[in-house]
């Protein structure tokens, strides 16, 4: 008999958090789960100390090299046999009645595929950390919005929701799929745009997870995990170009009707043109190779020179655009070097003072 919920935790070296993430899930009021260890091949106990969990509900299983997150991730969801499933990172927990809720909520809303949670932000000793601690926790308190609300949302500011407190129906691994191995930094926007474009979310409005938040993360991601989210950005935009439904399209994106010949403009166009008119790089660099692509088409090319926009203006919307930061580049170059010219200025009268006053020093003395 398949249980009610799955619980896929992918995990990597965390041998420290790993028995309080399980037993967070075994601790629950609901009792009719599974629980799907997958372990990255971690290079500490971590595997040890899932294994040392004897509850016949928890299944241990193990890469045989290190895979990354979303492959880990992909392999519990492919062995999960409930109804629904849920996800839990191996550093971070469950809070008391989190299954039991959620499940409730899902089965009063058939039409719903995915239900979030607010997430308590805790450091690695377990200190839940102060509300206006940034970026957590106030990000993930969100008030539910229509489904068109939330893509514009993941379109225009990213994501939002925290991982560890999904769960979702099976179906939801039928029709959208798996997790993108390709990315690293933005898998998660990646599956909950996917889910949106297929059906509506909904986030109860109290904490359901203890989200563990490292010390690197309290502050910046790094010029790596930066380089890679501007990178993975514009492939998950790429999920918009399948709205095929005008009126939609629209709800997602009110600005679409005052496009002119908006009724009768390929959909690819408009989100090309809402997008690169953004003052966000990534934005800019996804609508212009949107845009860049509708051009190489000789159908597409005809149609939108019909409707005004020609090779000239997207030649004209390039030059507008900076997706790469070079006006931003020239302009810090301009102030370094007006900043070494000026340091250099104070050092030569600085040198100069100082020679005056040796020679000063030693001319009295002669």
């Amino acid at each position: 008999m398949h249980p009610l919920v799955s619980v896929c935790i992918p995990a990597y070296n965390h041998e420290r958090f790993i028995s309080e993430s399980l037993l967070s899930v075994l601790g629950q009021s609901l009792r009719d789960f599974e629980v799907i260890v997958v372990d990255d091949a971690s290079k500490d106990g971590t595997l040890a100390a899932a294994r040392a969990h004897r509850d016949p509900r928890v299944a241990v299983h193990r890469n045989e090299r290190n895979m990354g997150p979303s492959f880990t991730l992909n392999a519990g969801m492919r062995r999960a046999r409930g109804r629904y499933i849920a996800l839990l990172a191996s550093d971070d927990a469950f809070l008391p009645g989190k299954l039991e809720e959620q499940v409730a909520y899902m089965d009063r809303n058939p039409g719903t595929l995915a239900v979030f949670g607010f997430a308590e932000a805790v450091d690695e000793l377990g200190n839940v950390l102060p509300a206006d601690a940034r970026p957590f926790p106030a990000i993930f308190r969100q008030a539910n919005r229509s489904r068109a609300q939330w893509l514009r949302r993941f379109f225009f500011e990213g994501n939002c929701l925290c991982a560890p407190t999904v769960l979702f129906r099976r179906e939801v691994m039928r029709d959208v799929g798996e997790h993108d191995v390709r990315l690293l930094q933005l898998q998660d926007l990646d599956y909950w745009v996917r889910i949106c474009l297929r059906g509506d979310i909904h986030v109860l409005q109290r904490p359901l997870t203890r989200y563990r938040v490292h010390g690197a993360s309290l502050s910046t991601k790094g010029d790596a995990a930066d380089a890679r989210v501007y990178w993975e950005s514009h492939k998950v935009l790429r999920n918009f170009l399948a709205i095929g439904e005008r009126a939609f399209f629209f709800d997602v994106f009110p600005e679409g009707p005052s496009m002119p010949a908006s009724d009768t403009l390929p959909l690819p166009f408009m989100l090309g043109r809402i997008a690169a008119s953004s003052h966000l790089p990534a934005l800019q660099l996804f609508g212009l190779e949107v845009l860049f692509d509708l051009l190489g088409d000789e159908r597409s090319r005809e149609q939108l020179a019909a409707a005004g926009f020609r090779p000239s203006d997207f030649h004209r919307l390039v030059a507008e655009s900076d997706p790469f930061h070079l006006r931003l580049l020239g302009r810090r170059a301009d102030l370094l070097a007006e900043i070494r010219h000026r340091a250099g200025a104070k050092l030569a009268r600085a040198g100069r003072r100082i020679g005056q006053a040796v020679r000063q020093t030693f001319g009295q003395r002669s």
